[in-house]
């Protein structure tokens, strides 16, 4: 009886982590199952909306709504938006195109190449969905194309007619996913910024108790940058939803740089503190350490008002704090600015989660460039790209061509974006191809012809395999494979109103898109986008080069212009990048914003000509000789009256960041090239 009971109660435990595993296997399965729908939806929606109004090319409307459809709400309504901007600028150029070269074919080609470039160059420019905004507008205009071959004169109709099937395809997956899902972004937005800042806040406190930096809080430094980067993602998502961010982003960008404010005066303390003794660090550390502290130890998302509070009283405290010395300065103005940041990035939390929160944020839309030679590159790349197909097309006359001239577009402008992994995302999007069109053939010969119904039953077959595409679409094994599957599946089958069963057609369509989709793979091989390390190294001697402009009096920057620059450079810094690499970079936004400052003070300061030499020997990559005269100047003004607000002692604290920064990373700004 032991042994039965004994028995009976394993399989009773083994039945139980079962179906455990069971519940935990649904759970995670859950949200993609529902995109799935969600997917599958959109398409039957648009489709029949197209029907319904008698469009020539209904796939359109559908294909757009697949392209659409993503897991997250706010990334859904965001894309659609973007989307149909780039669809509509596409739309009106091909129109103004055709309009300038009615019979110049040559011409005509070489401006709608020259169109791609531009907007290949913008895609690599401009950030997230304005990025792909960008690239629609440069192939929406090769889509246009491809349907006025056969009627160049009635390119404003085909133009007006492609523009509105996918504007229906947008406007369904959005109409689908705003019904089945109320969003979360903003809330993951809130948590987030709410972790970074409390994080920050931790680190700073751990680095002025222990009076100098190890190798540990170093490396947390560099996560917790590459967490402010992708907040950028995040900040769009939220956008997307329909909620009182969607014009805020001047706000959500004055977080994000707040952040690299208070990383950056975290590592100028911890550079500063490692030159001060031990007894005087603890002095001077000793009434402001709770404050910080206190920071690291509260949860800001449950009262970010209190933070703010606290951030604007610790902040008013170090400024009316007398400082007796540089190392005073140094350190009063340091958390001044870690405090300040802190404030601003409260008040971002405060906007995020209180719809009625005001901020007048003076920040001028920009952009910043952080790096030009990517973009060329995919420029140089689209180029050859079209005018191979170009004149593949033109020595063959296939009538498919165009088809083919559409997705090389779609491949070799879309893909780039994505630098190291382009060459892999544009072969899973070929393979992706490839499976779409195996499935339509399985679909138009095999189902399609073999059932009634209608619509209904179009849909229904259809779903059979959207559901399960759309499913693995979400989730991230081969992602890209089965989202190209999922975007080229309707295009392939092209269906109408009519549904046409030819074999023939099937073949050339799917020929010329697996064709299309080839010539990107293999432009990535041949025209790679730039290895990380390169990146990495040219962002760097570009900031090099500006620092020294800036010091040689060659470029003029704001210290808004300085921040919002280096804060795109930091954003593009590589994965591969080193720990020491964004250390760099971090030292070079300090340099910078210390350099403006002393040079708006330089006409109020004593010691003119140590200070005006030292910036000269900085621009001109002297860095020991600038240190030493540096120093020289932050101690000529430490002898004199350290009262608050003296410039004289402003100017040494500004020295002294520079001096530290350029004894921590002496031989990054001694680089010649």
């Amino acid at each position: 009886m032991a042994a039965e009971a004994l028995q009976t109660w394993e399989l009773l435990r083994w039945g139980s982590a079962r179906a455990d595993g069971l519940k935990r296997g649904l759970a995670s399965a859950t949200p993609a199952l529902l995109h799935g729908l969600r997917l599958t939806a959109s398409v039957c929606l648009a489709l029949f909306v197209a029907f319904w109004l008698q469009l020539d090319n209904a796939h359109w409307a559908g294909t757009s709504a697949a392209i659409v459809a993503q897991p997250a709400l706010g990334a859904s309504v965001r894309k659609g938006r973007f989307r149909a901007i780039g669809t509509v600028v596409g739309g009106v150029l091909i129109v103004l195109l055709t309009a300038a070269f009615p019979q110049d074919h040559v011409g005509f080609l070489l401006g709608l190449t020259l169109w791609a470039v531009v907007c290949g160059v913008l895609t690599a420019i401009l950030h997230n969905f304005a990025g792909y905004a960008a690239a629609l507008a440069g192939y929406t205009a090769v889509l246009v194309f491809a349907g006025i071959i056969e009627n160049p004169q009635g390119v404003f109709l085909v133009a007006v007619w492609r523009v509105t099937e996918i504007i229906i395809g947008i406007s369904a997956a959005v109409i689908v996913h705003s019904l089945t899902d109320f969003g979360d972004a903003r809330f993951r937005l809130a948590e987030a910024i709410s972790e970074v800042g409390r994080e920050i806040a931790g680190g700073v406190a751990q680095t002025l108790q222990a009076g100098q930096e190890d190798l540990r809080l170093r490396t947390s430094r560099r996560a917790l940058i590459g967490r402010v980067i992708a907040l950028d993602a995040t900040i769009d998502e939220a956008m997307g939803e329909p909620s009182h961010l969607r014009h805020r982003r001047a706000q959500m960008q004055a977080v994000l740089e707040s952040f690299f404010v208070a990383l950056s005066a975290w590592r100028a303390l911890a550079n500063h503190l490692i030159t001060m003794p031990v007894h005087r660090t603890e002095k001077l550390l000793s009434p402001v350490l709770p404050a910080v502290a206190a920071l690291a130890d509260r949860v800001w998302l449950s009262d970010p008002h209190a933070i703010h509070q606290s951030c604007s009283a610790y902040g008013r405290l170090l400024a009316q704090r007398p400082a007796a010395d540089i190392s005073s300065r140094v350190l009063n103005d340091g958390l001044l600015r870690i405090f300040q940041a802190f404030k601003a990035v409260a008040k971002g939390l405060l906007v995020v989660s209180t719809p009625r929160m005001q901020w007048n944020v003076h920040h001028r839309a920009r952009v910043y460039v952080p790096d030009p030679l990517p973009g060329l590159l995919d420029g140089l790349r689209i180029v050859v790209a079209l005018a191979s197909v170009e004149l593949f097309w033109v020595a063959t006359g296939w009538p498919d061509a165009p088809t083919m001239m559409i997705f090389t577009a779609i491949g070799v402008v879309l893909f780039a974006r994505q630098t190291d992994a382009a060459y892999s995302s544009a072969l899973e999007f070929a393979l992706g191809c490839g499976l779409a069109a195996a499935l339509a053939a399985v679909l138009l010969f095999a189902i399609l012809p073999s059932i009634h119904g209608g619509f209904f039953a179009l849909s229904i077959a259809l779903a059979l395999l959207l559901l399960p595409l759309g499913a693995l679409s979400a989730g991230s094994w081969h992602k890209a494979v089965f989202v190209s599957a999922v975007a080229n599946l309707v295009p392939v089958l092209a269906i109408e109103n009519e549904t046409n069963y030819s074999a023939a057609r099937l073949f050339n369509v799917a020929l010329a898109i697996v064709a299309g989709t080839a010539v990107p793979v293999l432009l990535f091989q041949l025209l790679p986008p730039l290895s990380p390390e390169r990146r990495t190294r040219r962002l760097l001697m570009l900031t090099l080069r500006d620092l020294r402009g800036l010091l040689g009096g060659r470029r003029c920057f704001s210290q808004e212009g300085w921040l919002g620059l280096l804060s795109q450079r930091l954003a593009a810094m590589p994965r591969q990048a080193t720990l020491e690499d964004e250390a760099e970079l971090l030292a070079a936004l300090s340099i910078g914003q210390a350099s403006i400052a002393l040079l708006q003070m330089m006409p109020t300061v004593p010691a003119r000509d140590t200070l005006d030499r030292a910036l000269m020997c900085l621009a001109e990559a002297n860095t020991a000789e600038a240190r030493d005269a540096l120093v020289r100047f932050a101690a000529a003004q430490g002898n004199r009256h350290a009262g608050t607000g003296a410039p004289a002692i402003d100017a040494a604290a500004q020295a002294t960041i520079i001096a530290d920064a350029l004894q921590r990373h002496a031989r990054f700004f001694s680089r010649e090239r």
